[in-house]
C-alpha cells in the first residue's frame, strides 16, 4: 500500500490500481506539471521506470498537449531525449488517466545541478572526477559541458524539424554520465518547409522570447527554431549569474501583473548590461548576447551553433564528453524495450533520425 504521503493530485487509488495491473512499485515522486505527476517506478522488482500520470480536464487544449507529448515520446527515438516505452489509459469514476512510461534519467534535471551542484558530490560523480573533475567546482568549462550537448540536442530537433517550444532547465534531464536528455513535449510542434509563419504556443515565461508577445504571436518559418536557441541563451545566462533574465513583472504595489513585450525587452537590456561584469570569457558572453537578441533573425541558426568558436575551440573538452558514451544509454533502452512488459501493448512507432 501507498502511504498518505504520496497522494497530490493524483488520487490515491489511481495509484494502487496501477500498481496491480502492472505488478510495479512505486518509489519516489520525480516533479509534477500542470497536466499531471511524474514517479520513480519499479516494475517487476527489477527494471526501473518513469511513469507519467496525466489527469486529463475537460479543456480540449489540454487534451491536445497531452497526445502531443505522447506521441513525440513514442516516436522519437534519439540518445538526445527522454524515451516512451508505451502508453495507456484508464477511466476511473467518470475521469479519464492517460499513462506514458518512459527511461528513467538518473540525476533529475539540469535546474537541480545549477542551484544544487554542490550537493551532487554524494553521486557517483566522484567516479567521474578523471574525466570531468571541474564538475565539483561550477566553472565555464561546466557550462561548456551542457552547452555543447544541449546544442547536440537542437541538431536532433533541427533535423527532425522539430520545435520545443519549451526550452528550460527542468525539461533537459541528466542521465549516467551527467549527459543531457530532453523531455515534455507538449507543446512541440513537426514543421514542415512549406509553412510561410508558425503559430507560437505557451512556453515558459521566463524563456519565451519577446516574439510570444506579439499581437498575432506569429514568426517566419525561417526564423522559427530560434525560439528555443533564445531559450538557450536564457539558460546560458542563469548558468552565469544564478538567476532568471526574464523576472516576474510587479505593479508599484509589488503585486505581480501580466508582461508585455517591452519588459522582456527590458529584462534583456538589463541582463546584457549585467553580463559584462561576470568574470567569464569574452566569447561565452558573446555567444549568450546573440542567442538573447530582441531581433529573431540576429540570433544564430543551427550551423552556427555547431561552428561556434567558445563551443569548440577546447578539444581536450568535446573528446571527454564524446568519451562518456552516448549510445550506451540507447542500448539500455533497446534492452528495456524486449521486456515483456512493454512488448505486450507496444504498437509499432514512426522513427525519426537517430543519431
Amino acid at each position: 500500500m501507498l502511504n498518505s504521503e504520496s497522494l497530490n493530485e493524483i488520487p490515491l487509488k489511481i495509484k494502487e490500481l496501477l500498481q496491480k495491473k502492472y505488478k510495479m512499485k512505486f518509489l519516489k515522486k520525480l516533479g509534477e506539471g500542470s497536466f499531471g505527476e511524474v514517479y520513480h517506478i519499479l516494475m517487476n522488482n527489477e527494471m526501473n521506470f518513469a511513469l507519467k500520470i496525466f489527469k486529463l480536464k475537460n479543456q480540449n487544449s489540454f487534451e491536445q498537449k497531452i497526445n502531443e507529448e505522447i506521441k513525440y515520446s513514442l516516436s522519437l527515438k534519439s540518445k538526445y531525449v527522454i524515451m516512451g516505452l508505451k502508453s495507456d489509459k484508464i477511466i476511473f469514476e467518470n475521469q479519464k488517466y492517460n499513462m506514458l512510461f518512459m527511461e528513467k534519467a538518473k540525476f533529475r534535471d539540469l535546474s537541480l545541478f545549477i542551484y544544487n551542484y554542490i550537493n551532487y558530490n554524494f553521486l557517483d560523480i566522484r567516479n567521474k572526477n578523471k574525466y570531468f573533475p571541474w564538475l565539483n567546482n561550477f566553472s565555464e568549462n561546466t557550462i561548456k559541458f551542457f552547452a555543447y550537448q544541449i546544442i547536440q540536442v537542437f541538431k536532433f530537433l533541427d533535423n527532425n524539424l522539430i520545435i520545443h517550444f519549451d526550452i528550460k532547465p527542468s525539461n533537459l534531464l541528466l542521465a549516467d554520465n551527467f549527459n543531457i536528455k530532453l523531455t515534455d513535449f507538449s507543446t512541440s510542434r513537426q514543421i514542415t518547409n512549406k509553412q510561410k509563419y508558425i503559430i507560437l504556443p505557451r512556453g515558459t515565461y521566463n524563456y519565451m522570447a519577446p516574439e510570444f508577445y506579439n499581437e498575432k504571436r506569429e514568426i517566419l518559418f525561417k526564423e522559427a527554431f530560434t525560439v528555443d536557441y533564445f531559450a538557450f541563451g536564457c539558460i546560458l545566462y542563469e548558468m552565469i549569474s544564478k538567476e532568471d533574465l526574464i523576472k516576474e513583472v510587479k505593479d508599484e504595489n509589488g503585486k505581480i501583473i501580466k508582461a508585455k513585450k517591452n519588459d522582456i525587452e527590458n529584462f534583456i537590456e538589463k541582463g546584457l548590461l549585467k553580463l559584462c561584469k561576470f568574470n567569464y570569457s569574452n566569447m561565452l558572453k558573446e555567444l549568450v548576447s546573440n542567442l538573447i537578441n530582441i531581433i529573431p533573425n540576429k540570433r544564430p541558426n543551427i550551423k552556427e551553433l555547431l561552428d561556434n568558436k567558445w563551443v569548440n575551440h577546447d578539444f581536450h573538452i568535446i573528446n571527454k564528453i564524446k568519451l562518456i558514451n552516448f549510445g550506451q544509454n540507447l542500448k539500455i533502452f533497446i534492452e528495456l524495450q524486449k521486456s515483456p512488459f512493454i512488448q505486450k501493448i507496444t504498437k509499432k512507432r514512426k522513427k525519426y533520425i537517430i543519431e
